[in-house]
């Protein structure tokens, strides 16, 4: 079950790279989102790499990297 999951982050990464890339094989750089934002075909092709490169990562080094460490000192609050 897990594999399919990662199968499934590399089919939707290569989709968003490919729309990326497909975006500024037309020459557009920037197109304004449905709120009014600026979307840029660059942060698109980031995007698509960054989900290929976790989902081809090894899940303890993940798990490593994502960790949360209790800090040494514990929180006191202000009276």
């Amino acid at each position: 079950m897990y594999w399919k999951s990662r199968v499934k982050a590399i089919g939707i990464g290569i989709v968003i790279l490919a729309v990326g890339l497909l975006r500024i094989r037309g020459g557009t750089q920037v197109v304004i989102h449905w709120t009014g934002q600026p979307m840029f075909s660059f942060g698109l092709i980031a995007a698509g790499l960054v989900v290929i490169a976790t989902s081809l990562m090894p899940e303890r080094l993940l798990l490593k990297w994502t960790a949360i460490t209790k800090s040494k000192r514990s929180h006191v609050p202000i009276r």
